[in-house]
């Protein structure tokens, strides 16, 4: 795969599958970018910086981050005003090892969870921030790390809401006895969610 790809100040509508396909491209950049009704997801990357890009109304998850980088390689997510809204599968579907941000975004009205974390294999280690986010009103949980495997994740939310999801607002379920946990929840509210504020 390519390397070091940049698109700035655009639209991509309607496409057959995914509207950017950059699977296992490392150094992606989005700037002023809208992804929005295409079939598939509207974002699949393996690392990414994305600036003011919104995906909406597209009927996989707006944004599937870190798939395709191969087995063992930490994907880097930097995202900042990103706005998730309406899509079919989910707003952020973060997957296998990365080291990932989102800042002053908002992941609203999508069917599914809101901000997801699950893993390609057994023991990877994920480390997810959330900082001045609004993760509101999505069909499934807001923000939902669930694992059965022997995985570590870092999970920190500062300053975030998390209302009216179907499920829980926060849910953060590692059944598998070798799992670790670290937790940072800061400054943010969980209320009106059909579930728990936090499970």
């Amino acid at each position: 795969p390519s390397d070091n790809v940049t698109v700035q100040n655009g639209v991509i509508q309607q496409w057959v599958g995914d509207g950017v396909h950059a699977s296992g491209v490392t150094g992606l950049r989005l700037q002023n970018v809208r992804v929005v009704q295409c079939v598939g997801d509207g974002i699949e990357a393996g690392s990414a910086t994305l600036r003011d890009v919104t995906v909406a109304d597209n009927d996989g998850a707006g944004i599937r981050a870190g798939s395709g980088m191969g087995a063992g390689k930490v994907s880097m997510q930097d995202f900042h005003f990103v706005h998730a809204t309406g899509n079919g599968g989910g707003g952020i579907a973060y997957v296998g090892p990365c080291d990932a941000s989102a800042r002053d975004s908002h992941v609203i009205g999508n069917i599914g969870n809101g901000v997801s974390w699950t893993s390609l294999a057994a023991d990877e280690q994920a480390s997810v921030r959330l900082e001045r986010c609004d993760v509101s009103g999505n069909t499934g949980r807001g923000l939902h790390i669930s694992e059965s495997s022997a995985v570590r994740v870092a999970c920190s939310a500062r300053d975030c809401t998390f209302l009216g999801n179907g499920g829980d607002g926060i849910a953060v379920l590692l059944t598998h006895l070798d799992a670790g946990l670290k937790l940072d929840l800061q400054d943010g509210y969980s209320s009106g969610n059909g579930g728990s504020g936090m499970n």
